[in-house]
């Protein structure tokens, strides 16, 4: 996909009037909410999520806009420094498909959840709840010469010049409500358009739009294809199309020409992504998975190809390319952004991420050097947050055979993880030990869940494996030395598919199932709950917990059902959870949490439940899993936006007493992260005395950079990250605290080195 600054736009100049207001990214970053008890809580989300999945780049002068599944991210060049744009800051959703500076220098956002505009201070979103945006789901943006916004979705493109909207869902020929993947503008004003057919057989192709109707301009389609991914025009009119399974096309405005392998030296047949340099020099991005993938340029008659192995591009997935001046940007699909001028390769990666944004389980404990949060991930291994630190086991840097991790499970410094395609792997923090159906007892290698009992025995819930038996499941037991496989026709299992598995302190097995549940002594005693013979809400069973009280709490598909003493009490959407879809169940004292497919939620017996979505600051509704650590601060696994964590008391300060009132406290940061200082501003709503200070993540006071009387209204000012004695402080988390009479903000700004 193609993103590019218009020409007439002087980014450099803008940059400094945003830099100015400083309120680039307004951060609210404490929210002092009421509970149920009337007592005053403070509670701070953050988001962490990796941007190294770039689908989208923008880039003029010492700015670089990057568009990724994790949000996005605005690179200062000149300094290295990058902040990142979240659902925190602003955005509608953080999986970020395309960007674009248009020729007033704001920023617009495609994304999954709409279209949004960013001029340096305020947002405004675009949905087809609020516009007549075809589909919320946007791929590709351009501005045309007139000055108007065009944007392709998935049904269609609509053009939008400030006050009136224009919809185009038939775009000719028969492209009807078609996915339109790139999108560009020639010298003459006319839109062209890389259409993805909606229906597998329809038309999709190239199609152009001349102010007064559209027309298709498709080469053969048996041999273009139906699915093209993307599209630029270069200086010269010359149409650039690049297609899923068939290479380059080119349109020269009266003819086609295809290349290919065998006419070019292009290195890929999917084509993702175009850029035009300051020479009009094409580059072509590749997304292949099965041969060498990168970048190749073309200057009009040679063709040179670049590769993680022959230069520095970090990937062989190229999902965007952006040119400022002599420099060329390359959205990777892992590790970083590449840039290259012609000589020297360079490598922007945005610190201290998870390795990945697709969050399956979560537990905590300590491994070695390591006391954190684990989480699993679909696809990148296993994510490591250890005091504000990210790290990761993947199968480039461990012992780990399979990134696609289904649960986790930590005891006594060994950490076992359960695959979806290898079995179970052993790690010890030092060596890693792979147990499959090759070399151990086990009779499947997808393995769905994992727990142990208190004698150290392994139980794990396995899926479909090939073999003379043709089991869907089983459940496995290891104790060390000897496998024992538990399965339909030889135990009390009420079904084999989709086990999920936990052992309560009793050491009694309880599997949830798509049938039911069932419960076992781990001799011989089986017993099984459905909605037919007990009180359980809904028959599939994805998540199971333990409360210290002796509760045991099982969610479904149809809420969440709790066993006390015999007697079943079942909660729904009904009751206050977001969603009766429960992915996973986390009991910490006597509150419950929950992850849910439409946000999170907290259950405390006689006050009920609270949920939590994208508008409390929970990165995304679609949450995987949930861990507590140390009863005030949770983590959120989601589905596409990484991390979300809730800090119930996020500074260790003392909260408001009686009298004082909600926080009105705007705090803002830039830039966020900093090296070496940051620009703070405060606005008062009121005149009065007023005290910004600096605390560490243990509450420990830093420094105090102002306490005086101030008029109401905004003020600056700079902190140098030192403390009050003027020693430089190391790379970390702090707080800034804003006082003034009644009102109390906290905002959080990291220092990295």
């Amino acid at each position: 996909m193609a993103s590019k600054c218009n020409d007439a736009f002087q980014f450099e100049s803008i940059i400094s009037g945003l830099r100015d207001r400083v309120a680039i990214l307004p951060i609210v970053l404490l929210l002092w909410s009421l509970s149920l008890t009337g007592e005053l809580h403070a509670e701070q989300w953050t988001t962490h999520t990796n941007t190294s999945f770039v689908s989208g780049l923008a880039s003029m002068g010492n700015e670089l806009c990057a568009g990724t599944s994790g949000g996005a991210v605005l690179w200062d060049l000149a300094t290295g420094i990058p902040a990142k744009i979240t659902a925190t800051e602003g955005l509608a959703d953080q999986w970020v498909k395309d960007v674009y500076i248009d020729a007033s220098g704001d920023h617009w956002y495609g994304t999954v959840a709409g279209v949004q505009k960013f001029d340096g201070v305020d947002w405004a979103t675009y949905t087809v709840a609020n516009s007549p945006l075809p589909s919320d789901v946007v791929y590709s943006i351009v501005q045309d010469l007139d000055g108007a916004m065009w944007f392709g979705t998935s049904y269609g493109c609509a053009r939008f010049d400030g006050v009136d909207w224009d919809v185009y869902t038939d775009l000719g020929g028969g492209a009807t409500n078609v996915a339109v993947r790139g999108i560009d503008v020639d010298t003459q004003n006319r839109i062209w358009t890389a259409n993805n057919p909606a229906d597998f057989g329809a038309p999709g192709g190239v199609s152009m739009f001349d102010g007064g109707a559209w027309t298709r301009h498709d080469p053969d389609p048996d041999t273009m294809g139906q699915y093209n991914l993307s599209l630029i025009v270069d200086s010269n009119d010359q149409v650039w199309v690049g297609s899923w399974t068939n290479w380059v096309f080119v349109y020269d405005g009266s003819s086609w020409t295809h290349y290919d392998s065998s006419n070019s030296g292009l290195i890929g047949r999917s084509i993702e992504s175009f850029g035009l340099d300051s020479d009009n020099y094409v580059w072509i991005g590749n997304r292949n998975s099965n041969t060498t993938g990168g970048a190749t340029r073309y200057d009009g008659s040679t063709w040179v190809s670049y590769t993680p192995s022959n230069s520095g591009m970090p990937d062989k997935y190229v999902y965007a390319i952006a040119a400022s001046g002599d420099t060329v940007f390359f959205g990777t699909g892992a590790n970083s952004i590449a840039s290259f001028d012609g000589v020297t390769w360079r490598s922007l990666a945005y610190p201290g991420e998870p390795h990945s944004n697709w969050i399956t389980s979560s537990t905590q404990g300590t491994l070695g050097a390591i006391n954190g949060v684990f989480f699993g991930t679909d696809h990148y291994g296993v994510a490591v947050y250890d005091d504000g630190a990210w790290s990761s086991y993947t199968s480039l840097n461990s012992g780990l055979v399979d990134d696609f991790v289904n649960d986790l499970y930590l005891e006594d410094g060994i950490l076992w993880v359960a695959c979806q395609y290898t079995g179970v792997h052993k790690f010890n923090g030092s060596s890693w030990q792979n147990y499959n159906t090759g070399n151990s007892g086990l009779l499947g290698d997808i393995a769905l869940s994992v727990d142990m009992d208190s004698q150290g025995v392994l139980w794990m819930g396995t899926a479909g494996w090939d073999g003379p038996m043709e089991q869907n499941g089983a459940l496995a037991k290891f104790d060390g030395t000897t496998w024992t496989n538990y399965y339909l026709s030889n135990s009390g299992l009420i079904d084999d598919d989709n086990l999920k598995v936990a052992v309560d302190s009793d050491d009694i097995i309880w599997v949830g199932t798509e049938e039911g549940l069932s419960r076992f002594d781990g001799i011989s005693d089986w017993t099984s709950y459905h909605t037919g013979n007990s009180g359980l809400v809904e028959n599939h069973v994805k998540a199971i917990a333990f409360a210290a009280n002796g509760d045991k709490w099982f969610g479904t598909l149809g809420g969440i059902s709790r066993l006390r003493s015999g007697s079943w009490t079942s909660f729904t959407q009904a009751d206050g959870l977001p969603s009766n879809e429960v992915r996973d169940i986390n009991v910490s004292g006597e509150t419950v949490w929950v992850a849910t497919a439409a946000g999170a939620a907290s259950y405390v017996e006689g006050e009920g439940w609270t949920a939590y979505t994208q508008t409390d600051g929970l990165g995304d509704n679609d949450v995987r899993s949930v861990e507590v650590l140390g009863g005030e601060t949770i983590f959120f696994g989601t589905d596409e936006s990484g991390i979300s964590i809730l800090e119930l008391n996020p500074t260790g300060l003392s909260e408001p007493q009686e009298g004082e009132s909600v926080a009105r406290i705007l705090v803002e940061s830039w830039p966020n992260p900093f090296n070496p200082s940051t620009r703070i501003s405060f606005k008062l709503p009121e005149a009065g005395r007023a005290a910004l200070s600096i605390y560490d993540v243990s509450g420990g006071h830093v420094a105090t950079l102002a306490d005086g009387v101030f008029e109401a209204g905004k003020h600056a000012l700079t902190w140098n990250g030192r403390s009050q004695e003027g020693r430089e402080l190391p790379s970390g988390m702090y707080f800034v605290r804003v006082m003034s009479g009644s009102m109390v903000t906290t905002g959080k700004i990291t220092l990295i080195k």
